[in-house]
């Protein structure tokens, strides 16, 4: 993000599909808007639709927000590291140099549902990430400090 906007990020490779006409491997994702998109500040409806090689389809749709933050000290995807990933369930967030701050960790599966949340976390440089309990699939780390938050994509096999 620039303050006012940001750009589109890629989903299709969080969603899946299966059905009786082709192999997994054999459908096809897009999504709108487009990856790259400027956003402006707000609500956006993002869609992304499975294509069959029988030219079936179907769709999902979310709302995605786009917020500005003030006055915050920036961090990057690359100040926080999650390992293994893939991985069984259980994964390590490494939050670097955020080890000091006040941190909400908040974990949600594909369609947006809060799966786990850790709250006021300060002083562990290392957290575990136990989603053994849980379905196989695609889920997103979300680390939020009092100004700023940041989202890992991870793969539960």
């Amino acid at each position: 993000t620039n303050g006012s906007n940001a750009s589109m990020i890629d989903y299709t490779g969080m969603a899946s599909a299966s059905d009786n006409c082709s192999s997994t491997g054999n459908i096809t994702f897009t999504q709108v808007p487009a990856v790259g998109t400027v956003l402006n500040l707000g609500n956006t409806s993002v869609t992304i639709t499975a294509t069959d090689e029988c030219g079936n389809n179907d769709n999902c749709t979310f709302n995605l927000e786009v917020k500005f933050v003030n006055g915050m000290e920036e961090f990057s995807v690359d100040d926080i590291r999650v390992y293994p990933n893939p991985s069984a369930g259980v994964f390590t967030l490494d939050l670097g140099d955020l080890q000091n701050e006040i941190i909400t960790i908040n974990v949600r599966d594909v369609l947006g549902e809060l799966v786990l949340a850790k709250k006021d976390v300060q002083g562990q440089k290392n957290q575990v990430i136990d989603l053994s309990d849980f379905a196989t699939g695609v889920y997103l780390i979300e680390v939020k400090t009092e100004n700023n938050s940041l989202i890992k994509r991870v793969m539960k096999h």
